[in-house]
């Protein structure tokens, strides 16, 4: 566990104070503008698709067998206290973002309170961290899902892991015990990983006989939530999740073995060991060594790197995505800085400049997990520059953390590499307050000086890139439009494309009456079922045809397991698998009705979404006599 710290924090200059804290009331009020700022077509309408037919059927998995929708079962009871009140849905998207937005309010106060309760930590830092902790939004996409959920546990469960030392045993780890437990559901992998290391942080801190107590109480939690679970679904619960699991499968892992991303992977790892490498006692939780010595967690960090590198470099790999940069800057400020104390001043100048300038240039076309993940090497090149060894002896945990968390979010997300930095960003607040802190603890009086500015930049870099980057929406500078005739999206301003285009079907579905009625979207346009307000039917609301064809013919087998549908929607090409049960279905009887697409907005939909649509989109609508 991280130590504590009770040495008294040094006074800060009066324009950094205020730089530090007009930081944050931005990174609040950006915070607090996406709740009715942007709108994703795609990801975001399938979390509210499945929260929608979690509130309608009382089950899981009936319209969507993706299984990271199980961490919906803690806020089941907010949505369906919405649907009582607007049984239209109408405020369905803003109301999921306003508790989102309660989540990050409940665990940003609890960051706050608990850097307090430690001490040795000023004002100005406490609110770098912060700012820090409320910059990120994984994937820039704000809104309820298991990448938000286990940000927020994670964050949460290290809050109170921080504050474990010198408290009663019980409070803690019930505490501890509950957050594993709704991870776990959330975030599966996540969860098994946060597990076992907490209980071997018990194990090395407390005893055997404490840590027993905190896995147990942590299974009674689990227990506690399947049987919610199996009184909600019933009897069939096994059978559903057995075979999302099978379906999920295909879909959401296999991305990180490509192999760049695999090497960038690599380098990640090393370069954390490069880090590790510059404890005297070597990395680990507590007593516990990963490396028997902090030399030999060097040399392999070391010499990973540089043959990681050479692989990337021959593969052409794009090195603005920066994990081979960060990673050669680390080496080279280690190599410089030495692994003593007790530097030059210049020395440590030149390692915060260069760190600063680095992390600027590693910012400049990245989104999301990408930078988060270079920022997050970014400031280990930094500590390994500046910070003490009992500075660094108290950072190593975290960092250790954040590449386990990342390497496990990585290799169980389709997104490979670019996960990394999604489970990487838990750590950074806790990166960010200690950096500040280990700067101004030097000798030298430029490092002082420039240390807590060089930490507000990486800050506003974060708030920079959640700009530059919203996930599948305009940037944050252009103008934005209330989306109408929506319900379930009314309280939203969304880009002039969106708006046109939920103008556009809004219009051409209101023509044939199929509101209320079963309803399939052959293609990755999720958010045609809130326009045309009709009830899913499909097993995959989100379905993009970017895996192999036998994953499809593995949904085609479950098209129809609820229902046949009494429309489909047809707005782009689909694997054969797919369209031979939808010919089946369409020899049965239909009428079918085209709407032309302008190329001018096809191929704005295509940049914005990075989602396509065909030169026409056809409904096929079975007459009521054939309806079943």
């Amino acid at each position: 566990m991280i130590s504590p710290a009770h040495s008294h924090p040094p006074p800060t200059g009066r324009a950094v104070q205020i730089a530090t804290a007009s930081v944050l009331l931005v990174a609040m009020a950006w915070l607090a503008s996406r709740v009715v700022l942007g709108l994703d077509f795609t990801d975001e309408m399938q979390y509210y698709g499945q929260i929608e037919s979690l509130v309608r059927t009382g089950r899981f998995f009936q319209n969507d067998l993706f299984l990271q929708q199980l961490g919906y079962l803690f806020a089941l009871p907010f949505f369906k206290l919405h649907a009582v009140v607007f049984p239209d849905q109408r405020y369905l998207i803003v109301f999921g973002r306003l508790l989102l937005l309660v989540g990050y309010a409940t665990v940003g106060w609890l960051f706050w309170r608990t850097s307090a309760r430690r001490g040795g930590f000023s004002v100005v830092q406490r609110q770098l961290g912060l700012a820090a902790f409320c910059a990120w939004i994984p994937f820039q996409l704000f809104a309820l899902s298991y990448n938000t959920l286990a940000y927020l546990l994670l964050v949460a469960l290290g809050c109170v892991r921080w504050t474990r030392a010198g408290a009663r045993f019980r409070p803690t780890a019930s505490a501890s015990a509950a957050l594993m437990a709704i991870l776990t559901f959330s975030y599966p992998p996540a969860g098994l990983v946060a597990i076992l290391a907490v209980a071997i942080d018990e194990w090395r801190h407390a005893g055997v006989r404490l840590a027993l107590g905190l896995l147990t109480l942590t299974l009674a939690a689990a227990l506690a939530i399947i049987g919610v679970l199996f009184a909600l679904h019933g009897s069939a619960l096994i059978d559903d999740f057995a075979l999302a699991i099978a379906f999920s499968r295909g879909f959401t892992s296999g991305a990180i073995l490509q192999p760049e991303a695999f090497w960038a992977w690599v380098v990640a790892l090393a370069a954390t060991a490069l880090f590790l490498g510059r404890t005297r006692r070597g990395p680990g939780f507590g007593a516990l060594r990963i490396l028997p010595t902090s030399t030999l967690a060097f040399r392999v960090g070391r010499a990973v790197c540089i043959v990681a590198a050479i692989v990337l470099a021959k593969m052409s790999f794009d090195w603005s995505y920066g994990y081979v940069p960060a990673a050669l800057l680390l080496l080279l400020l280690i190599a410089v800085g030495g692994c003593a104390d007790g530097r030059s001043p210049r020395t440590l100048t030149i390692g915060v400049v260069v760190g600063v300038v680095v992390v600027w240039l590693l910012s400049a076309r990245w989104a999301t997990g990408h930078f988060a993940a270079s920022a997050y090497l970014g400031l280990l090149a930094l500590l390994a520059t500046f910070a003490r060894e009992d500075e660094l002896q108290a950072v190593a945990p975290l960092a250790l953390a954040g590449a386990l968390l990342g390497t496990v979010f990585a290799f169980t997300s389709g997104n490979g590499i670019h996960n990394f930095g999604v489970g990487a960003a838990a750590v950074v607040p806790w990166l960010v307050l200690y950096g500040a802190r280990a700067a101004v603890r030097t000798e030298s009086t430029v490092v002082r000086a420039l240390a807590l500015p060089a930490a507000l930049v990486v800050v506003v870099l974060f708030l920079v890139n959640a700009a530059l980057y919203p996930y599948r929406e305009q940037p944050a500078w252009k103008p934005f439009r209330p989306a109408q005739h929506v319900p379930a999206f009314a309280g939203i301003w969304t880009s002039p494309t969106k708006t046109e285009a939920i103008d556009t079907f809004s219009r051409f579905f209101g023509l044939h009456d199929i509101a209320h009625r079963r309803l399939f979207v052959a293609g990755p346009h999720p958010w045609l079922y809130f326009v045309a307000r009709g009830q899913p039917a499909t097993p995959m609301l989100f379905m993009h045809f970017t895996v192999r064809e036998e994953n499809y013919e593995f949904a085609a087998k479950q098209l129809f397991r609820g229902g046949k549908p009494d429309a489909v929607v047809i707005a782009n090409g689909v694997p054969r698998s797919i369209q031979a049960r939808l010919s089946a279905w369409a020899a049965e009887g239909c009428t079918a009705e085209n709407l032309p697409l302008r190329d001018d907005f096809r191929r704005r939909y295509a940049r914005e979404t990075r989602q396509e649509f065909g030169d026409q989109v056809t409904l096929l609508i079975r007459p009521p006599a054939a309806r079943r």
